[in-house]
């Protein structure tokens, strides 16, 4: 993961985990007003309550998967970042070695043209 996504994500994951201990906390405290409540307006108000908090955890959830997913996005840029950059040197790599085999290509054919001509040397004298 990289360092700057990672960090963001761990920060988002402790909040994640703080919020949802207090929504859970907040929950289960409403839900035992809920039970010694007697009056209907006094259960009605905390059943809307319980359902708030039920909503809230649910965006908290949606918070965190946002940020994985976040991180699973740059992961993926990254490797194929990497990817195109191990290409690219591997692509100069390949010039380069085209480069030096026609550099030795030209040195030799500037060699053999460096030697005399065989025929330069007129008729071949071998004294009989």
């Amino acid at each position: 993961m990289e360092g700057a996504e990672r960090t963001a994500y761990d920060r988002e994951m402790q909040r994640y985990q703080d919020t949802m201990t207090k929504l859970q906390n907040d929950f289960s405290q409403t839900l035992q007003a809920l039970n010694d409540e007697t009056t209907q307006v006094g259960r009605e108000t905390l059943v809307g309550k319980l359902q708030a908090i039920a909503t809230q955890m649910e965006v908290a959830r949606n918070r965190i998967e946002i940020a994985a997913d976040r991180v699973k996005v740059q992961q993926q840029v990254n490797s194929a970042d990497q990817a195109r950059m191990q290409e690219a040197v591997r692509q100069m790599e390949l010039q380069t070695m085209a480069e030096q085999n026609q550099a030795t290509i030209d040195a030799g054919v500037k060699s053999q043209n460096s030697f005399p001509k065989v025929s330069s040397f007129g008729s071949l004298n071998l004294g009989w």
